[in-house]
Formats: structure tokens, sequence, C-alpha cells
């Protein structure tokens, strides 16, 4: 009997109608895997929301502060290193959940042991998610006029690839908002992170959270939603 094999043709085609479906199939692939890296974030900001809330109904509608404390290891044993993630996390109970599953080398402990071994201090202020200290920090909830409206806290990175000051590993624990000073502009394009189709997920300061496009965020126009003082514009 004789016996037919595949010619060179036919499993060129083959390959050919392999490499095609594969060129299709994988952008899917990556864009599914992005939708549920997303999904996960926005589970950790609700969280970080509802802790926000808890904490400014704990303390009379004052809204927690950025950061206060001291940075240096011979100082910090008597004051401590406060940013606003250990201010939350009696409320929040996990670390994980500051962690962007999109940007997991930004976290809680991305700078253990950065002042010194044996030094036992949390230093969570690299992690992905920034604070708008300008507009909130230390204020009461009734001085928002729209709270439904205002950020709290949104995604972060430390400079964008390619910035000279770029840190694939850090998202500075502050965002700024977009004023109409150049320079200002600037840093709101830095250090406000587009993780997720092109955005962002936020925290609200009336607590809750929602995807928010990444150019609206850094835009003059969204600039009321940041509660910043008039001469800030």
């Amino acid at each position: 009997m004789r016996r037919r094999g595949f010619t060179l043709i036919e499993l060129l085609v083959v390959i050919a109608i392999i490499a095609i479906l594969a060129a299709i199939l994988f952008p899917v692939f990556a864009q599914a895997r992005d939708k549920a890296r997303g999904a996960a974030c926005l589970s950790n900001t609700k969280q970080m929301a509802v802790a926000f809330a808890m904490y400014t109904q704990d303390f009379d509608e004052l809204m927690p502060m950025a950061y206060f404390g001291d940075w240096s290891p011979c100082c910090a044993p008597r004051g401590g290193h406060w940013p606003w993630p250990k201010v939350l996390i009696p409320y929040v109970k996990n670390k994980a959940v500051y962690t962007c599953p999109s940007y997991s080398s930004a976290n809680w402990d991305t700078l253990a042991g950065a002042y010194g071994a044996g030094f036992e201090y949390d230093f969570p202020s690299v992690i992905g998610y920034g604070y708008n200290n300008y507009g909130l920090d230390g204020k009461s909830l009734a001085a928002i006029e729209r709270p439904a409206d205002t950020y709290a806290i949104l995604e972060s990175r430390y400079y964008p690839p390619g910035h000279p000051s770029h840190n694939a590993r850090w998202g500075w624990y502050t965002v700024y908002p977009p004023s109409t000073s150049p320079n200002l502009l600037d840093f709101a394009r830095w250090l406000t992170a587009q993780r997720h189709n092109e955005g962002n997920n936020v925290v609200f300061s009336d607590g809750h959270a929602k995807w928010v496009r990444w150019d609206v965020l850094t835009s003059n126009r969204s600039l009321p939603n940041y509660n910043v003082p008039a001469n800030f514009r």
C-alpha cells in the first residue's frame, strides 16, 4: 500500500493558519485578562471607599490627612510614620487591598527595610493609590460642596515610562490636581495612572468608587472635582 503524507506546502499552510488564529486570539485573551485585573482593582477601591466613609463618620466627618508623623528612622519611634493607608488599615484589615493586580510591584511592603535592617515601622508610601491631599487633607465633609463628585483616592504611579524619574515599582501616595499652572498640570499627568483601558479606578468623597477616564481626571475641566482652593487654579 502506498502511504500519503503531508507535503511541505500543506504543512506551511497549516502553520500559517495557526499563526493567524493566534494573532487574532491572543489580544482578546490579553484584553480579558486586563478586564479581570481592572475588576479586581475596582473591588479594592470599593473597599477603600467603605473604609474612607467609616473613618469620616468615626471622626466627626473629618476626612483623613494624607500624612502625619516623621519620615526619619531616628524620630519615627516618637511619633511614627502615618501616611493615609495606615490610617485606614483598621477599617480595611487587609494590606493586599492596597495592591492593584496590574501594578503589583507597588504595594504596602515595597519600602520594607528601606531605612535599614531591623527597622520595624511600616512605610506604605509608594503603593499604587494616591490621596487627593490638596482638596481633602483633614477637611470636613460638610465643607465639600459635591461629595459624590469629589475625588478622594485615585490610582497613582511614579512618573510615566520614559520619564527620567520613572520608577516601575512605585506609585506615589498622593496625586496632583490638574492646575492651570503648566508645571502642576504636568505633575497631574505624571503621577495619575492610566492602568485600566486608559482609565483609573477612583474613590469618591461620599464613599463610592467607579472607573473614570484618565484624560478626564487630568483635564483642567475636572478641577472642581478635586475641591481645590480657587488660587490653586
